[in-house]
């Protein structure tokens, strides 16, 4: 696995530094590497069971998110990007919607030391197997008391595992306050698609996404303040 590389920036990632992590990485080294953001060390001790660290690797969460919904939310409200194998940059969300292109990345990359970035995460009780029902995940980029950026992930609201809500980009260039996390939270469950199944049914899960993409985004703002 590859140390912390100092690299230009590119279009997709704001810090200057990145960790490099090849395909074949465990989900082990990932987490007890030093450089690991604390961000995402918690989406893999959250719900990843040791047992998967130790056998899932980067490639297999990107072919099966479904494996560690968590993790790929994370990941993706992060603002990863992918390394493919013609030596191409792209965002992990445009390889991720793009199906079998999983096949092509050799590295994942995690940006690092973003300035004014806030984080929080909120879920529903979880089913006996202890995954979540519903999770909602927001990062949050802000300077000078503006977003510049915003991400949301969600899961178990989508017909895929996990996805990125495209209405969250409507907070760039607002305050992140109590109205426009009420805006955005309104956003995100008219935007949400569930279906039914044996652990909530499709209106449950539409509710609880607005309600708890308000706690993540108010996890960011008291992040931001703090």
């Amino acid at each position: 696995m590859d140390s912390i590389l100092e690299v230009k920036e590119i279009p997709y990632l704001s810090g200057k530094k990145r960790l490099l992590l090849q395909a074949e990485t465990k989900l082990d080294d990932l987490l007890n590497h030093p450089q690991c953001p604390t961000f995402i060390y918690s989406a893999l001790c959250g719900k990843v069971t040791w047992q998967k660290r130790s056998e899932l690797t980067v490639e297999r969460v990107l072919a099966a998110p479904g494996l560690a919904p968590q993790l790929m939310g994370a990941l993706l409200a992060w603002g990863a990007g992918c390394i493919l194998d013609d030596g191409s940059e792209r965002p992990l969300e445009t390889v991720a919607a793009e199906p079998g292109a999983h096949h092509r990345v050799r590295t994942l990359v995690l940006p690092l030391d973003v300035p004014g970035r806030a984080w929080g995460e909120s879920r529903t009780g979880s089913t006996p197997e202890d995954w979540s029902i519903v999770w909602a995940i927001a990062v949050v980029d802000h300077q000078d008391g503006q977003i510049n950026n915003a991400r949301i992930a969600l899961s178990g609201v989508w017909l895929q595992s996990v996805a990125l809500a495209k209405s969250a980009g409507a907070l760039a260039g607002n305050s992140l306050n109590a109205e426009t996390i009420r805006q955005a939270a309104d956003a995100v469950a008219a935007e949400a698609n569930p279906r039914d199944d044996f652990r909530g049914s499709a209106e449950y899960r539409k509710s609880m996404a607005g309600v708890l993409t308000r706690r993540a985004l108010q996890a960011c703002l008291e992040g931001a303040a703090a």
